[in-house]
């Protein structure tokens, strides 16, 4: 297991993304309260949710949230919905969220937020 708790997961999208990111939320599981939901702001713009299961040492799961409640968990043809809880996984699958999040934006956007 990579990721234990809902602050590790928060912290780990933090250092993935650093100024691209802003956490809007770190919700609770009603059952377990280390595992849970953290939502993140990606380049001001693109809100995901990096899940932490009650099981988690099993996987941890990213969606993209867009209108009032709709989400989905394939990016790039990659299917994000139980992401191995390893630091292999866990890095790969945000590798996979910063690029998905990056084609959707013009390159002068881009190195703004490279110059933050």
């Amino acid at each position: 297991m990579f990721i234990s708790t809902r602050a590790e997961l928060r912290i780990t999208v933090e250092q993935a993304f650093g100024a691209r990111a802003r956490c809007l939320s770190a919700l609770p599981d009603d059952q377990k309260r280390e595992s849970g939901t953290v939502q993140f702001l990606l380049y001001d713009s693109l809100i995901f949710l990096f899940a932490l299961a009650a099981d988690r040492d099993i996987s941890v799961e990213i969606a993209h949230k867009f209108g009032d409640e709709s989400t989905t968990n394939t990016f790039l043809g990659h299917d994000l919905s139980a992401v191995e809880n390893t630091k292999q996984g866990v890095q790969a699958a945000l590798e996979i969220i910063a690029r998905h999040s990056a084609l959707r934006f013009p390159d002068e956007f881009l190195e703004a937020y490279d110059a933050l």
